[in-house]
C-alpha cells in the first residue's frame, strides 16, 4: 500500500476508512431489511476471514447494491 508520497496504511485503517463510508451511504437510505454473514465456517468471535465473507456478500447482492447507491 506504499505510494510516492503517501503513507502506509494498515489493513486495519482501510477498514475502518470503508466501514465509515459503508455507514454513511447506509444513513443516507432506508434499509428494508439487514443481510448478515458469518464472519467464519465456525462462527467463532473474534475471528474474521475475507474469504469467506466477500462471497456471501456478493452473491447476496451487497456489493451491486452499494456500488449503484454510490454512482448514481
Amino acid at each position: 500500500m506504499l505510494a510516492s508520497g503517501k503513507r502506509f496504511r494498515s489493513v486495519g485503517a482501510v477498514f475502518s476508512e470503508q466501514l465509515g463510508t459503508l455507514l454513511a451511504v447506509l444513513e443516507k437510505t432506508t434499509p428494508y431489511f439487514i443481510r448478515c454473514a458469518s464472519p467464519n465456517n465456525a462462527r467463532a468471535p473474534n475471528k474474521f476471514i475475507a474469504e469467506y465473507v466477500r462471497p456471501q456478500l456478493r452473491c447476496g447482492g451487497l456489493v451491486e447494491g452499494i456500488h449503484s447507491m454510490t454512482h448514481t
